[in-house]
């Protein structure tokens, strides 16, 4: 009788281990957005406009409203039609609340982000895996997740799209480069409906097609090259033989994306060119970018500069894209190996947008992204070529130890390309290593694999600390006191105005309409007042003394002209409500605590431009207002032109100084010194007088100063120091640890009287409302 066997059952190993590191991903990453989970709403500024949206979708029976009346009044705004990430958050909301007892939309919200970053990791886990193996997609995934430029926008409540963009860059690659791995059409189909999603959820997610769009040329310029270097000649069939396998796919598939984004009217990737590249210059939004901070340049061979971005980045991953993948492809370049089609588009990829975030740290998430794949695919190929990554890790840290040591900008240029012929050279006697015996190479082996998961640990850990420490975001209890206020005594249909930053929030909290938020709203838009016309409204009525002046210009936005309600008919249509055009019942005017330090601002796109030509301007002129704008008037130079020049310093109005230590004058009297980037201000103090003195020359005529909780006013017109008087004010906190210049005309101008002075002597500015953080004023017409 024939006895009967039995089967042997083998089990890969990847169907076990994948599962187990997606779902470790998934789970570690998620947890450490959670931290602010504990804060009452939604975070920071921007986020509020998802979160309003989202939440007015799910109160609209799952439909878009056509349009927004909160926005931009008069008359609002058209809606977004790109809202993915809004019904995502609806999703999370929906899936979520029967398995979470008084589960709340807000609470979804706030969750939304840090699940989405759990998915980003697990995308950035099967490209990684995909370029290379399990150990490129695991250094991919932990890398992707846990750079602090990401950590800070993608906090449990930070529910803007940043965590959307990571997800879906990574999501969007990965079904691409799938797609062209498998030759298959269905795979191309996926990737298709991928991009599509990411371009519903955040317009810009044309980006990923323009980029393989720039790809397509860049693939063939390296392959010539290569022939060059490996066949020391041209060969154009050679060079298309090739690459047509790569170039033909990639050129249909983004043909096809774009016709189907015309169809459904997503617009293209010319259309992404016009707009979007136009933000990497500053321009794309008009004149509202010139005071956006996160698109100020930045000087990458300063230590300052370098550091900013390796910063956001995490110097590992930095370290590794700027090193390891050069390294890598010179590599097989001496080896006479041809570089592999993905190695081409990862370099294009971070070198693209490193040079975005040249152009202000904005661009810092797309890097980031960019950046943290290449490291990954780094990673991945180092454990097969060990000797490799000893030498691209000795390499990084000789670079690194002269970026942390050096701060000259040319010295720093001089020892990086230095240390990058040092590497090269010691390919030489490296690549020797590979005729070592077996056990030689297990020794190095196993002694790199330890060093990077000891880099890669150090890497977790600062990345969690800093996610731990993650926080001050939330609104605080003070505004939360004067939206309530607001929620509770504020007519339905009246408009709130104060500066742009807050928008967002006001008409997310409380519902009502507001002047302007931090959206752009550009002219093709808003129908009659565009962003740009707005911000220098608004910049004249806080920074003007003329009472009369500011109340006007508030009267220009309660209601539209007949005309002006017709022009937006004509350019909407039936979509325009009844209420776009009819008038605000009333007005609310906030002056805040953070405006302090955004007067400066105010006072430029109110039109008070006052640029210096010397370090003598600012001694004859204390108080001048003058932002760090790249250009200024014929003839005159900018604050910033003028600070880069190392000729001066960034002036800011009001000035704030802050204290250094008490002295003695000649005569014994206390000296209280304060110091504002090297400009001083003294409060000599004689018997029961104060008397404050700018740069050892001017008495300041007015100061105010608190004592035991009293304000207390001094007029030193009449004072008998022997120093030439300027007309300004000090105004001393209540602790003596700070204090602020005002100048003539910052002192009159009419944010100084209402947050200072809560509107004393205004005759149209009621307070209603007043803490130490925000002034709610009720304007009277």
């Amino acid at each position: 009788m024939k006895k009967m066997g039995t089967k042997k059952i083998e089990i890969k190993l990847s169907l076990i281990m994948v599962p187990i590191i997606v779902l470790f991903l998934f789970l570690f990453t998620t947890w450490t957005r959670l931290g602010t989970m504990k804060d009452d709403t939604v975070l920071d500024y921007d986020p509020w406009w998802q979160y309003r949206y989202a939440k007015m979708i799910l109160e609209n029976g799952m439909k878009i409203p056509k349009w927004d009346l909160l926005s931009f009044f008069p008359p609002g705004r058209p809606t977004y039609t790109s809202l993915g990430w809004e019904y995502t958050m609806i999703f999370f909301y929906k899936t979520l609340s029967p398995f979470i007892k008084d589960f709340t939309f807000m609470e979804a919200a706030k969750l939304s982000p840090a699940l989405m970053v759990g998915l980003a990791s697990v995308a950035a886990f099967f490209l990684g895996k995909t370029l290379t193996n399990n150990w490129g997609g695991i250094a991919t995934g932990i890398f992707a997740a846990l750079t602090p430029t990401f950590i800070g926008v993608s906090m449990a409540g930070y529910c803007d799209t940043d965590a959307v963009v990571v997800f879906y860059s990574f999501l969007c690659i990965f079904s691409i480069f799938f797609a062209l791995k498998k030759k298959k059409i269905y795979y191309y189909a996926i990737a298709l409906i991928a991009n599509l999603f990411f371009i519903y959820n955040w317009w810009f997610g044309w980006y990923i097609s323009f980029f393989m769009l720039l790809f397509i040329p860049t693939l063939i310029g390296y392959k010539i090259f290569e022939g060059l270097i490996l066949d020391r000649k041209i060969d154009p069939s050679k060079t298309w033989e090739n690459v047509k396998s790569i170039v033909i796919p990639v050129f249909i598939f983004i043909a096809a994306l774009n016709i189907i984004g015309f169809v459904l009217d997503f617009g293209n990737v010319v259309d992404f060119v016009k707009i979007g590249l136009g933000f990497a210059g500053g321009s794309g939004g008009g004149i509202v970018n010139v005071s956006v901070a996160e698109l100020q340049p930045i000087n990458i061979l300063t230590k300052s500069g370098f550091m900013s971005v390796a910063t956001r980045i995490g110097i590992g991953p930095m370290l590794l894209f700027l090193i390891g993948l050069p390294v890598l492809v010179f590599y097989k370049i001496y080896k006479k190996e041809k570089a592999n089609f993905v190695e081409i588009f990862l370099f294009m990829w971070s070198i693209v947008t490193f040079y975005l975030i040249l152009h202000g740290v904005r661009f810092s998430l797309l890097f980031s992204a960019a950046s943290t794949a290449a490291a990954g695919y780094v990673v991945g190929n180092l454990i097969k070529k060990i000797n490799l990554g000893f030498l691209i890790f000795s390499g990084s840290l000789l670079i690194y130890s002269f970026m942390i040591f050096n701060p000259s900008a040319i010295l720093t240029l001089f020892f990086v390309l230095a240390s990058l012929v040092l590497v090269i050279a010691s390919l030489f006697v490296f690549f020797k290593l590979e005729k070592n015996d077996e056990k030689e190479n297990d020794l190095i082996k196993a002694t790199f694999l330890g060093v990077t998961a000891l880099f890669i640990l150090i890497f977790i850990s600062d990345a969690m600390a800093f996610a731990s420490q993650a926080g001050g975001m939330e609104v605080s209890h003070n505004w939360i006191e004067m939206l309530e206020w607001m929620k509770k005594n504020a007519d339905p249909k009246a408009e709130v105005a104060t500066w742009w930053d807050p928008g967002h929030i006001i008409a997310g909290y409380t519902g009502l309409r507001v002047h302007a938020d931090g959206a752009h709203c550009g002219t093709e838009e808003c129908i009659p007042y565009p962003h740009n016309t707005r911000i220098q409204d608004m910049g004249r009525m806080m920074t003007t003394s003329n009472e009369t002046e500011t109340v006007e210009l508030m009267k220009k936005y309660m209601v539209l002209s007949k005309e002006q309600c017709d022009e937006v008919k004509e350019k909407y249509g039936d979509i325009v409500p009844k209420e776009a055009c009819e008038p605000a019942t009333e007005m609310y005017f906030i002056a805040s605590s953070d405006l302090i330090g955004k007067y400066t601002w105010m006072d430029y796109y109110g039109g008070y431009r006052a640029p210096i030509a010397s370090q003598q301007d600012l001694e004859k002129n204390p108080g001048v207002c003058c932002p760090s704008t790249p250009d200024t008037e014929p003839g005159q130079m900018s604050c910033g032109e003028f600070a880069d020049q190392s000729k001066g310093v960034w002036v800011w109005c009001p000035w704030i100084f802050s204290f250094t230590g008490q002295q003695q004058d000649q005569q014994g009297n206390p000296v209280f010194v304060y110091d504002y980037s090297g400009l001083k201000i003294a409060i000599i103090q004689k018997g029961n007088e104060l008397i404050p003195v700018y740069s050892n020359k001017y008495v300041i005529k007015n100061m105010i100063f608190y004592n035991q909780g009293k304000e207390q006013k001094l007029d030193l017109s009449n004072s008998t120091v022997n120093l030439e008087k300027i007309d300004g004010m000090i105004w001393v906190d209540p602790s003596f640890q700070n204090l602020i210049y005002f100048s003539p005309s910052v002192k009159d101008s009419i944010f100084t009287r209402l947050f200072f002075f809560n509107g004393k002597d205004l005759d149209h500015f009621e307070l209603v409302f007043s803490n130490s953080e925000v002034k709610l004023f009720k304007v009277k017409f």
